[in-house]
């Protein structure tokens, strides 16, 4: 597949993972979207929905990633509009 469908696909298969787990697979494709594609513009909602994944593996490291990136990409200030 191309990087577009990849991207696709890594995102259909964490989202339905998500709601019929196992929770680790969920967090797998989340995080192997991650690794693959280190720029994907929209991480920070990937990291939201990863944070709640490792909390229910109860995997303190990664929780704590999940936390760090959203604190990191949450204030990221917003690029300005263009007029």
């Amino acid at each position: 597949p191309s990087p577009q469908q990849r991207i696709r696909l890594l995102i259909a298969a964490a989202e339905k993972r998500r709601v019929y787990g196992p929770d680790a697979k969920a967090y797998g494709h989340y995080d192997t979207l991650l690794k693959e594609f280190p720029d994907y513009p929209d991480a920070l909602k990937i990291y939201q929905q990863m944070l709640p994944l490792a909390q229910r593996l109860n995997n303190a490291t990664e929780i704590a990633r999940c936390e760090k990136e959203i604190k990191r990409l949450g204030s990221t200030p917003a690029p300005a509009p263009k007029s």
